[in-house]
């Protein structure tokens, strides 16, 4: 690729050694100038431009096919239309054309070179966006139409990128109206939200989201960064309903750990045994129990192996 640190090579193409000075002279030292009557594999790989001072329906696509930039020179409308020539392609022999040729070559190195460059950068970008653990939509904020979604977003949400690109985030919202709200800018929060979004087969994820705004060439756009927590919450609300469920049973719960501390006890075990919960939280569950000691190495040995000890004690 051409890079500026070098001359560009240039290839002209031609059909007689008549064609060869004319061509050759109109460049001037900024350029590494070669002249050929015929074309080999060899001249696309090591050269940075292609200049035909003529035009055939196999030349044409042949170039169109490659990856380097060229331009042919063509006499007469009727060469455009045969060929389809469009701009950028060709260049017509008028009054003193070979005297700006030279500029119209190093424009069109500079615009290939910088289209390089953008899609390198775009190919190291898009590689990290689709890397991230997290969905990501690209939002117009006027609208809240979806321009652009990560491939972890088509995850979670089950759709193409085609299809969530036509799409506007409230198609996306269970509760359409607050998540606009907070998404979309209207009221600004320093910390993670969480919201209910729609995936394509009908389900519902819940995920923790945040927003930053960027300007996306004249547009203002809103970035929406969200991480499915649907299997945290659940697990969350289980532990929850557990723990509930146990606090009020009328029985006796203690939790223990590998050196038979309490780390858990519902209020029915703390009342019975007429302390506070805090009081016994930390305290070797045998301080509260009366048995010999055959009696407690067989719990603890129980408790050790199956992480549970189910019977009668006295306190």
């Amino acid at each position: 690729m051409f890079d500026f640190y070098s001359k560009p090579r240039i290839i002209l193409v031609g059909r007689s050694q008549k064609d060869a000075r004319r061509l050759i002279e109109a460049f001037d030292d900024r350029f590494d100038v070669r002249y050929v009557e015929e074309v080999s594999d060899e001249f696309g790989r090591f050269s940075d431009a292609m200049i035909f001072d003529y035009v055939g329906e196999d030349i044409i696509n042949n170039l169109r096919a490659g990856t380097i930039p060229y331009l042919c020179l063509v006499g007469s409308e009727k060469s455009i239309e045969k060929f389809s020539l469009v701009p950028g392609e060709y260049l017509l022999k008028g009054p003193g054309y070979l005297h700006y040729l030279p500029e119209i070559v190093y424009s069109m190195l500079e615009k290939h070179r910088l289209q390089k460059t953008l899609d390198f950068e775009r190919e190291k970008y898009m590689g990290l966006v689709n890397s991230m653990g997290c969905g990501m939509l690209i939002l117009r904020k006027r609208d809240g139409n979806v321009i652009f979604c990560n491939k972890v977003a088509q995850s979670l949400l089950g759709y193409s990128e085609e299809e969530i690109e036509k799409m506007s985030i409230q198609d996306l919202l269970y509760d359409e109206p607050f998540a606009l709200q907070t998404i979309l800018g209207r009221e600004n929060f320093d910390t993670d939200r969480e919201i209910v979004m729609l995936t394509k087969a009908g389900g519902k994820i819940y995920v923790i989201f945040n927003t930053s705004e960027m300007l996306y060439g004249a547009e203002r756009v809103v970035q929406l960064t969200f991480m499915d927590v649907s299997k945290q919450k659940r697990d969350r609300e289980e532990l929850i309903f557990q723990w509930r469920f146990l606090d009020n049973a009328e029985e006796i719960a203690i939790a223990v750990d590998e050196k038979g501390r309490i780390v858990y006890l519902n209020r029915f075990a703390a009342e019975i045994h007429g302390y506070d919960l805090e009081e016994m939280i930390g305290d070797s569950l045998t301080s509260y129990l009366v048995q010999d000691e055959v009696e407690a190495k067989s719990m603890q040995f129980s408790i050790m192996k199956s992480g549970k000890w189910k019977g009668r004690y006295l306190h």
